[in-house]
C-alpha cells in the first residue's frame, strides 16, 4: 500500500544520504589536505564542507524521523486492521448466528402449523369417537328398558357410592373431567395405566350390555347395574363375557391391553347414570391399587 511505498522510498534516500555523508567526509577532506598548492582555501573549504555535512545530518535526522512516524503509522493502521478484521469476524457469526435462528424460527412455525393440524384432527376424531359411544349408550338404553332387570334382589348399585373397588390395579393417570388428546374435550372417565395382560374386574353384579370393538375405546364392555347405571371398561386386549351373560361383583371380564389407539397399556374406566357421566374417584374407594 501507499504507507509501505512511502517506508520504502525513505529508507532509500537514507541509506543514500549516509553513503554520500560518508565518502565525502572521509574523501574530500583528505583531497583538501594533500591540495598544499591553494593553503589559504582549506579553512573556507572545511566551512562549507561543515554546513554542508550538518545539512547533510539534519536530513538524515529528518528521514529517520519520518521513517519512524512512518512505523508508527503502520503499527497503527495493523492494529486497525486486525481490529477491522475482527470486527467482520464478529459481524459474520452474528449474521450466521441470525440466520440458524430465522431456520430455527421458521422449523417451528412449520412444526407448531403441523402439530396444530394434528390437534384439531385429534379433537375431531375424539368428538366423533365420544358421540359414537353416546349413540351406544343412548341405543342401550332403549332395549334395556324393554327388558326385565333381574337385579331386584341385588343391594341397589346407588348403595354402593364409595365404597366400590376399582376394576384394575394401576396408577391413575387420567382424571375425571381432565383434557383430553391436547384438545378442549374432558375426559368422561378415568385412565389407569397398567400392563398388559392383567386383570379387569366388574365393579358390581349386572348384565353385560356390550362386547364389541368400538373405535376410539378399542375392545369395549359395557355392564348394566340396573336402576339407569352402567360402567364401561376400554381399551382391553380382549374380552371373556359376551352380551346378556351375568356377571358378579369382582369377577374377571375382561384382560388389559392397549386397544383402540391407547397410547400407553391399561383401562379406560367410565360410570354412567341414564347416560350421564359420573366421576368414578366418587364412587370407588381410594386409589386403584399398584399394578404388581
Amino acid at each position: 500500500d501507499r504507507q509501505q511505498v512511502r517506508l520504502a522510498a525513505l529508507r532509500k534516500r537514507l541509506a543514500r544520504e549516509a553513503r554520500a555523508a560518508y565518502a565525502m567526509g572521509r574523501q574530500q577532506q583528505v583531497k583538501l589536505l594533500l591540495n598544499q598548492q591553494q593553503p589559504e582555501r582549506i579553512g573556507r573549504m572545511l566551512v562549507y564542507f561543515g554546513y554542508l555535512t550538518d545539512a547533510r545530518a539534519r536530513r538524515i535526522a529528518e528521514l529517520r524521523e519520518g521513517i519512524a512516524r512512518l512505523r508508527l503509522t503502520e503499527a497503527s493502521i495493523a492494529a486497525t486492521t486486525r481490529e477491522l478484521e475482527t470486527l467482520r469476524q464478529r459481524r459474520r457469526a452474528e449474521q450466521a448466528e441470525l440466520e440458524s435462528n430465522k431456520r430455527e424460527r421458521k422449523a417451528l412455525v412449520a412444526a407448531l402449523a403441523r402439530q396444530l393440524d394434528s390437534g384439531v384432527s385429534e379433537l375431531k376424531r375424539l368428538g366423533e369417537d365420544e358421540k359414537r359411544l353416546q349413540a351406544l349408550i343412548r341405543s342401550l338404553q332403549d332395549v334395556l328398558a324393554d327388558i326385565p332387570s333381574g337385579l331386584d334382589r341385588q343391594r341397589p348399585f346407588r348403595d354402593l357410592k364409595g365404597n366400590m373397588r376399582w376394576p384394575a390395579r394401576g396408577a391413575l393417570v387420567l382424571g375425571f373431567g381432565e383434557q383430553r388428546g391436547g384438545g378442549g374435550l374432558r375426559s368422561r372417565g378415568v385412565v389407569i395405566a397398567a400392563p398388559e395382560g392383567g386383570e379387569v374386574r366388574a365393579v358390581s353384579h349386572g348384565r353385560v350390555a356390550f362386547a364389541d370393538w368400538l373405535r376410539g375405546f378399542g375392545l369395549l364392555l359395557i355392564i348394566d347395574h340396573g336402576d339407569g347405571y352402567m360402567s364401561l371398561y376400554g381399551h382391553n386386549q380382549a374380552l371373556y363375557k359376551e352380551v346378556g351373560e351375568w356377571v358378579d361383583t369382582g369377577e374377571v371380564v375382561a384382560v388389559l391391553g392397549a386397544s383402540g389407539g391407547s397410547a400407553t397399556p391399561g383401562l379406560y374406566f367410565e360410570l354412567r347414570h341414564k347416560g350421564r357421566p359420573v366421576n368414578p374417584l366418587k364412587w370407588c374407594a381410594g386409589r386403584p391399587r399398584p399394578a404388581g
